[in-house]
Formats: structure tokens, C-alpha cells, sequence
């Protein structure tokens, strides 16, 4: 356990949401039917606008890259297989905060995620650590197929 406190309210979900719409990334109707589904199926808002809207998690990357004003991952990038990342932050925290370590920097981790508006979450891993992030966005099928090859190839069994 890392002990950090991951349950704050995501407040820009509706907000992004709405920008989305505005930006007809998808209709406003549908607005309430991807609340929904993230309330009822407990899936991340990215994967409701993906199944719903149809919207590519690629396009929703390059979105929030280009609001949050945060790089996106590039081509070649995935986790480095000697930095030993796995030990870092643990896999259901990555998979719960969908981020994941790509590699270590001179003074902390460049991590990948799917949503960079978290800024709280970035600080207390920070705070809790010691290690400076440099973020970057990635779409929500790259982190999660990062997350599954990090820790599936993890040799000593887990933390």
C-alpha cells in the first residue's frame, strides 16, 4: 500500500464531458448515459465515451494532451524493461489511477496516463515517494496493455 489517498472525487469527469461535447466529440445526449455506465459498471470515463460515442481512446488522448498541455507518449515509448518499474507504483494502483511508469528520469519517473487533470494525485505521489513525475498522455488501451506487460513480466512474484 502506497498511502495515498486515491478516492478524491474526479471533479473534471463532467467537466470534460461537457468540453467534449462542445467540441462535438460526441453529442450532449449522451452526456448522462456515459455517467451512468462509469456508475454502474465502475469503468473509467474514457472506456463509457469509447463504447458509447465511439469515439477512439487515441482521439481522447490527443484531446486531453492538447487541453491539459501535456505531451503525448511517443511511438517508440513503453515501459523500460530494466528500470525495475514494477516495484514502483504497484499494479492496482496503476490500474486503479490507470498510469504507469514508462521509465525512471535523473529525479523521479516519466509515467504514461490516460486522464493528466489529477493534479492532486500527482503531488501525493510525489509526496509519498520522493520522485518527481514528468507525465505524459497516453490513450487508455496503451496503458492498460502497459500496466498487463510490466507486471506480467515481473520476476520476483509481486510486492
Amino acid at each position: 500500500e502506497m498511502g495515498i489517498e486515491t478516492r478524491e472525487p474526479d471533479r473534471e469527469s463532467s467537466v470534460l464531458l461537457a468540453w467534449m461535447a462542445a467540441e462535438r466529440l460526441f453529442s450532449a445526449d449522451l452526456v448522462p448515459k456515459v455517467l451512468e455506465a462509469m456508475a454502474q459498471l465502475g469503468i473509467p470515463m474514457e472506456e463509457a465515451v469509447v463504447g458509447l460515442a465511439g469515439v477512439s481512446d487515441e482521439e481522447i488522448a490527443r484531446r486531453y494532451a492538447t487541453h491539459f498541455h501535456v505531451p503525448m507518449t511517443t511511438a517508440g515509448q513503453a515501459p523500460d524493461p530494466a528500470g525495475n518499474l514494477a516495484r514502483v507504483l504497484p499494479e492496482a494502483f496503476c490500474r486503479e489511477q490507470l498510469m504507469v511508469p514508462l521509465s525512471r528520469t535523473r529525479t523521479g519517473l516519466l509515467v504514461a496516463l490516460v486522464n493528466p487533470s489529477r493534479i492532486w494525485l500527482h503531488a501525493q505521489i510525489t509526496l509519498v515517494t520522493g520522485l518527481e513525475l514528468k507525465l505524459r498522455v497516453a490513450p487508455l488501451s496503451r496503458v492498460m496493455g502497459w500496466i498487463e506487460d510490466l507486471h506480467a513480466t515481473r520476476q520476483d512474484g509481486g510486492l
